[in-house]
């Protein structure tokens, strides 16, 4: 499901009609975004979902075994698992078909597709238990929430990654309708679709994906030129242009 999709469009407004009406139910919204955010992830595919669920839970757990333990020692070794699971997971599906392609031939023919937006689900979980082993945070006592943090929509494909203690307290406070945010966002989504449609398509249709597509046949200057187009949109995001 792509964002400037109708799919999106229709997607979005649901959610945001459903949020608000649930604003006065702090477990009603939570239920809603989590089914929301399983949804738009699960869009692109089901075993990422299942991935994700699975993430979620074993990070969930160590961070109440982490709080638990007086022990040094095993607080430590709870965080390696943590940090051992998620790293491992976001090495195997980033550097398998390399390594597949590469060194083992045998294994080309069972490629992994990377799953949408690991490395900021993976980061924010790590980012958690962290906490947690630090004392910075306590740890969440509910699972929804938890899962909430991780699988929240807006922020899964292209971030930002945020910590659960910006997050986690937002989610018990009542929504309120600000007029003068609320035009803000709506000019930066139509800022932002205005960039992905009229400059960045534009870009890769007409001069990157050429270059991309045959390199062979193309000078360094033609490549190079490609290169820097590709990350175009990127700069003109970091610059807020």
């Amino acid at each position: 499901m792509a964002f400037h999709s109708v799919h999106f469009l229709v997607f979005f407004v649901v959610v945001l009609a459903a949020y608000w009406g649930l604003r006065r139910s702090a477990l009603g919204r939570q239920l809603f975004l989590l089914a929301a955010s399983y949804y738009f992830y699960m869009s692109w595919s089901v075993v990422y979902g299942v991935l994700m669920l699975g993430m979620t839970a074993v990070d969930f757990d160590v961070a109440s075994r982490i709080a638990a333990s007086r022990d040094q020692r095993a607080r430590r070794a709870w965080l390696v698992v943590s940090l051992s699971s998620n790293l491992g997971m976001l090495f195997l599906f980033k550097y398998y078909n390399f390594f597949a392609d590469n060194l083992a031939p045998g294994l080309a023919h069972h490629s992994l597709i990377l799953p949408l937006g690991i490395s900021f689900f993976t980061f924010e979980a790590l980012s958690y238990t962290i906490d947690v082993y630090r004392g910075a945070i306590a740890p969440t006592r509910s699972f929804l929430r938890f899962g909430l943090f991780i699988s929240f929509f807006p922020r899964m494909v292209a971030g930002p990654i945020i910590r659960a203690s910006h997050f986690l307290p937002q989610l018990e406070r009542e929504p309120l309708f600000d007029d003068i945010r609320a035009e803000e966002g709506l000019g930066r989504i139509f800022l932002g679709l205005f960039k992905k449609l009229c400059i960045a398509d534009v870009l890769a249709v007409t001069l990157v994906d050429p270059v991309f597509a045959n390199p062979g046949v193309h000078g360094f200057r033609d490549a190079a030129a490609g290169h820097v187009r590709l990350r175009l949109p990127n700069l003109l995001r970091l610059l807020r242009l």
